[in-house]
């Protein structure tokens, strides 16, 4: 038999070994997108610093459910999917949670609380060239 490489990462099994640890979280592109159109409420003044603290909050205190191939964290007011690559969660799009399917509604029940030692939260170098 020969050997296989495989990249392929169990999210669930990276979630419960991460728990406790330092949180990496990266932004994409496409999520900062998605976060601008998809806004809960009227930003007095919307800029990263904003949109950093808002992620930095869901991430902290919101609730983890992860499937094999991505993670859902459940907030009151957005609702985040994203997956592991690596050593980074790779935030891929972002939603309101009140405009969640039913579907996914029944999800929030089963997520549970992750108590991170510290987040960080690494944004996209496009956006921050500008």
């Amino acid at each position: 038999m020969s050997e296989e490489c495989c990249d392929f990462i169990d999210n669930r099994e990276e979630l419960r070994r991460r728990h406790g640890e330092v949180l990496v979280a990266k932004i994409t592109k496409h999520f900062l997108d998605r976060f601008l159109t998809r806004k809960a409420r009227d930003y007095r003044k919307l800029d990263l610093m904003t949109i950093r603290s808002t992620i930095l909050n869901i991430l902290r205190d919101g609730k983890y459910y992860a499937t094999t191939t991505s993670i859902i964290v459940f907030h009151p007011t957005y609702t985040i999917v994203a997956c592991f690559d690596r050593e980074h969660l790779v935030l891929k799009t972002v939603m309101r949670t009140k405009e969640l399917n039913e579907k996914l509604r029944k999800l929030i029940d089963k997520g549970r609380k992750v108590l991170w030692r510290d987040v960080i939260i690494l944004m996209p170098r496009r956006i921050l060239q500008k």
